[in-house]
C-alpha cells in the first residue's frame, strides 16, 4: 500500500495532468466548432466611411486588425472611431477578394471602420523603398492620414520579423511624419507586436474575457487563414503570455498585474514630424475606461531624436 507521501504526489500529478488535458480538450473542441462555421454572410456594399476618425489601425495583413486589436477594441468601447487601414490582402492574388470579404466580416464584428491603402486589392508587401514607386506608397498612406486627421495610429514596430509588418511599419511611420510635419500636428503612435516581441515595451492594455471572445469571433472570419492553422484558438494563450513577460519585465519585485488578458505596445507621440519617446511605463486594467485623453497625458518628451522613418 503506497505511503501517504506517495498517495499525495499522485493526486498532485492527476490535478496538473487534467489541467494540462482541460487545455487539450478545449482547443479540440475550438477546432470542432471551427469546422463547423457557416459560410460568411457576404458583406453589404462598403459605405464612404466618416472623414474623420481618431484611430487608424495599419494593418499588414487582414487578421492583423484583430491581432494587434486589443488597444483600439478597448478604446472603441468608450465611442472612438476606429479605422483599420488593411495595407495588403496578402501575397497570394488568387485570395484577395476573400481576403477582402474576411476583413469586412472582422471588422463587422469588431464594430471597426475599413479601408484598403491602395485600391482595388491593396498594396504589395515589401516593395522598393526608395524611387517613384516608393514615394507613390507614401503618399497613398499619406492621403488617408490627410483625410482621416487620427489622433492615434497603431502600426507594427520595426522589427516584427516578418518581412510585410516590418515594410509596412516603415512605409506608415514615413507616412505619419510627413503628416504630422506637414500639418503641424501631434499624433499618438502605439507600436504592437505579433511576430516578434517589442525589445522596450511600455503599455500594457488589459483585456476582458468578453473582450477577448470577441477578438477570437472577429479572428475567425478569417476562414482561409484559420483553415491552413488554427491560430485563432491560441490567441487567449498568446495574450495570457504577454501579460507574463510584461509582468515580470515591468513589475519585477512587486505584485504581478491582476488579470489574465493583456496585449503589449510601444506608446510614443509624433510632433511635427519628429518622434518622441518615452520610458515611462503604463499600464491599463480591463474593466476601467480607457480613452485617448489618459494616453496623450502618457508620454513625454524624454527622447525627441531626429526625423526617422523614411522610405
Amino acid at each position: 500500500m503506497p505511503d501517504r507521501d506517495s498517495a499525495q504526489d499522485e493526486r498532485q500529478q492527476n490535478f496538473w495532468l487534467e489541467y494540462a488535458e482541460t487545455h487539450a480538450k478545449l482547443f479540440a473542441k475550438g477546432l470542432s466548432h471551427t469546422a463547423r462555421l457557416p459560410d460568411l454572410t457576404p458583406p453589404p456594399p462598403q459605405q464612404d466611411t466618416p472623414l474623420r476618425h481618431d484611430v487608424v489601425l495599419c494593418a499588414p495583413h487582414p487578421d492583423d486588425e484583430v491581432l494587434s486589436g486589443g488597444l483600439a477594441l478597448r478604446l472603441s468601447c468608450e465611442n472612438t472611431r476606429i479605422l483599420v487601414l488593411a495595407m495588403t490582402l496578402g501575397s497570394k492574388a488568387e485570395r484577395r477578394p476573400a481576403r477582402r470579404e474576411e476583413l469586412a466580416a472582422s471588422c463587422r464584428v469588431l464594430g471597426f471602420d475599413w479601408a484598403l491603402a491602395s485600391d482595388p486589392l491593396g498594396l504589395s508587401l515589401p516593395a522598393p523603398e526608395t524611387g517613384a514607386e516608393a514615394d507613390g506608397r507614401v503618399a497613398a498612406v499619406l492621403e488617408h492620414f490627410q483625410r482621416t486627421r487620427p489622433r492615434l495610429v497603431i502600426m507594427p514596430h520595426a522589427n516584427d520579423r516578418h518581412p510585410t509588418h516590418e515594410a509596412a511599419h516603415r512605409l506608415a511611420l514615413a507616412a505619419l511624419l510627413r503628416y504630422s510635419a506637414e500639418n503641424r500636428r501631434e499624433v499618438l503612435l502605439a507600436e504592437s507586436e505579433f511576430w516578434g516581441a517589442i525589445a522596450d515595451p511600455n503599455l500594457l492594455v488589459g483585456l476582458t474575457t468578453r473582450q477577448v471572445g470577441r477578438l477570437v469571433e472577429a479572428l475567425a472570419c478569417h476562414r482561409g487563414e484559420i483553415q491552413r492553422h488554427p491560430y485563432h484558438l491560441l490567441l487567449p494563450a498568446r495574450l495570457m503570455d504577454t501579460v507574463r513577460r510584461l509582468g515580470e519585465r515591468n513589475f519585477s519585485g512587486g505584485e504581478a498585474p491582476e488579470f489574465l488578458f493583456g496585449e503589449a505596445y510601444r506608446l510614443s507621440t509624433v510632433r511635427c514630424g519628429r518622434l518622441a519617446r518615452t520610458d515611462a511605463f503604463a499600464c491599463h486594467a480591463p474593466g476601467t475606461k480607457l480613452k485617448l485623453a489618459a494616453l496623450q497625458a502618457f508620454p513625454s518628451q524624454s527622447s525627441t531624436g531626429p526625423e526617422t522613418g523614411n522610405l
